[in-house]
């Protein structure tokens, strides 16, 4: 990409993060009342009791697509002085995750379970490794292409 065009899509994406923080804390603790909570600190309890309570994979379905803004967004915002965007998509989310979820718990706004910072984490992970196997084939496809390498099956 060209220069321009790349800090073009820079700030393009700022919006899109912020928008993205703001539905985080608008869904977590904006609309919600003050009341009765529940912790749960048991990793994958979640899965257990959505077994018979199927409510819970609407939750973990909210948590997965209310953080999709920040990790399509945050890797494009960071400077590129910052080494590992990757590392850091995955540490912000799982740290903006543990915060939202130690909110809950101060603040008796719902359920504050270990399972949303794992699914946080993990979709953030997954992401990251997408977009990882898809900058290893572009440039592999692009030596291929300049005569650098052989070509392997499938990948052209």
């Amino acid at each position: 990409m060209k220069s321009t065009t790349l800090q073009i899509f820079r700030l393009l994406n700022v919006p899109v993060l912020l928008l993205g923080l703001f539905g985080i804390w608008y869904l977590t603790a904006g609309i919600r009342t003050r009341g009765t909570y529940e912790v749960i600190l048991r990793p994958f309890y979640s899965l257990v009791e959505a077994r018979s309570e199927r409510e819970l994979y609407r939750s973990m379905l909210m948590n997965i697509f209310l953080f999709l803004p920040f990790g399509l967004s945050f890797p494009f915002v960071l400077p590129k002085k910052l080494p590992n965007h990757v590392l850091l998509t995955v540490l912000g989310g799982l740290l903006i995750s543990a915060a939202v979820e130690a909110g809950q718990y101060l603040f008796g706004l719902g359920r504050c379970e270990t399972d949303d910072v794992i699914i946080v984490a993990q979709k953030g992970m997954s992401q990251r490794v997408k977009d990882l196997v898809a900058t290893l084939r572009s440039n592999h496809i692009k030596r291929v292409r300049e005569g650098k390498c052989s070509t392997i099956p499938g990948l052209t």
